[in-house]
């Protein structure tokens, strides 16, 4: 999807010189992909497809893996990583850049960048606009509502991070 968007980008970039877009692939916003959604999906295909251990033996599923809630996630960084560097960053000596970085430690926390929702809206218009302009687009699918998170994960992404990357 990401190289056909890249293509049907390209063309429409070839044809307007004047605006510069960012185009974002992703299903955040039209077909959201959880983390909820991952520990389902992971418990159910080892619980049907147990890996096997070094003594041949199937490693069984004792539990569902539950993720923490983002209070927890915000506490757990905020103890682990913010705590330890600001005391570091507070021994130094002060420098500029060891003042930017703080500052903007401080300021800008890193988890709530990773909670953001990325904006698809340009690759949607540019979907639009291609199915108006009547051009053969079905042939360069990168419409993130396609995706059938169930079936890519059970049957081809985690079968092949057990073949090719448990190891």
């Amino acid at each position: 999807m990401v190289i056909n968007s890249m293509m049907i980008a390209m063309e429409a970039c070839s044809k307007s010189v004047s605006k510069t877009l960012i185009y974002h692939v992703g299903s955040s916003l039209r077909n959201p992909f959880r983390i909820a959604d991952l520990e389902d999906m992971s418990h159910q295909y080892f619980t049907k497809h147990p890996l096997i251990d070094k003594y041949g033996k199937p490693v069984t599923m004792l539990k569902k893996v539950t993720w923490m809630s983002m209070s927890s996630f915000d506490l757990y960084i905020k103890i682990r990583y913010m705590l330890p560097l600001m005391q570091y960053l507070s021994s130094v000596q002060t420098q500029r850049p060891l003042l930017r970085l703080r500052s903007s430690v401080v300021n800008n926390s890193v988890v709530k960048k990773l909670r953001k929702d990325f904006d698809d809206k340009n690759a949607e218009n540019l979907r639009m606009e291609k199915k108006e302009e009547d051009d053969d687009v079905g042939s360069f699918n990168f419409d993130p509502t396609s995706i059938d998170w169930k079936e890519y994960l059970l049957n081809a992404h985690i079968p092949g991070l057990v073949e090719y990357g448990v190891k």
